[in-house]
C-alpha cells in the first residue's frame, strides 16, 4: 500500500491578532492581520495548504453575504498593501483570495477559507466585510491551521 505524503493537520488553534478594527468592522471594509503565518521553515516542514476559520459573533447578514479571506505575501521584506478596493492582483498566485458565503439568519457564523500550493513566505491575512452589516462589536476570531508535507 502506497503511504500518502502527508501528515495530520495542525488544529485550528492558532489565534491571528487583528487590530481592534476585527470588532465591529463595517460592511466593505477591510482589517489586516499584525501576526504572520510564517510558511519559510525547513524544506520539509513547509504547509502546502493553509486552512482559515472566521468566527463571527451573533451576525444577521443581508443576503448575498460573502467574506473575503486573502494571504497577503510579504516580498522583498514588506507587505503588499491590503486594503479592500487596493490594486492587488486578487485571485492571482500572488494574493490568493478565496469569498465565502455567510448563511443568512441572526446567528453565530463560521466560514472556513482554504488556500492550496501556498508558497514558502510569509503572509499575513486580510479579512474584507461584504455581509450588508458591521461585525459583532466583540469576540470575533480567526484561526489558521496548516498541512504539513512528510518528513523526508
Amino acid at each position: 500500500m502506497t503511504a500518502f505524503p502527508y501528515v495530520a493537520p495542525l488544529s485550528l488553534s492558532a489565534a491571528l491578532t487583528f487590530p481592534a478594527g476585527l470588532q465591529g468592522l463595517a460592511n466593505g471594509s477591510s482589517v489586516l492581520s499584525t501576526d504572520e503565518i510564517d510558511n519559510t521553515v525547513s524544506l520539509t516542514a513547509r504547509w502546502t495548504e493553509i486552512a482559515i476559520e472566521v468566527y463571527l459573533n451573533t451576525l444577521n447578514p443581508v443576503a448575498p453575504a460573502f467574506v473575503d479571506v486573502a494571504l497577503i505575501p510579504k516580498i522583498g521584506g514588506n507587505y503588499m498593501t491590503a486594503s479592500a478596493g487596493s490594486k492587488i492582483p486578487i485571485g492571482s498566485g500572488m494574493v490568493p483570495i478565496d469569498s465565502v458565503w455567510v448563511e443568512d439568519g441572526s446567528a453565530v457564523k463560521r466560514v472556513f477559507a482554504r488556500f492550496s500550493d501556498v508558497l514558502p513566505i510569509h503572509y499575513k491575512v486580510l479579512i474584507v466585510n461584504y455581509t450588508g452589516v458591521a461585525f459583532n462589536a466583540a469576540s470575533n476570531t480567526v484561526k489558521w491551521a496548516g498541512t504539513l508535507p512528510e518528513t523526508r
